[in-house]
């Protein structure tokens, strides 16, 4: 039969004007502190990976999302300094 690995999801309601809700895989998820440090990090793992065009980068922006990811992260970094009951009023 072979191995079968679970994977766990997450229900998640992201930031932003959209009230967008999605699944996300946990070895998808990652703690967020802040846009700086997501920068680091993107850039620092597109440096490891292909180069190229057909490079797939998953930390991309696209241009017309951006300002929605704009928008989110502003929020995101606003709660940052909130505990988890504080976040969900």
């Amino acid at each position: 039969k072979g191995d079968v690995r679970v994977i766990r999801s997450y229900h998640v309601q992201f930031f932003g004007n959209e009230a967008e809700r999605g699944w996300i895989n946990e070895p998808s998820l990652m703690v967020f502190e802040g846009k700086l440090k997501f920068l680091e990090m993107a850039q620092l793992e597109v440096s490891k990976g292909k180069k190229g065009k057909s490079a797939y980068n998953p930390f991309k922006i696209n241009i017309s999302r951006r300002h929605a990811w704009n928008i989110a992260v502003e929020e995101g970094e606003g709660a940052m300094p909130l505990s988890k009951e504080e976040r969900n009023v």
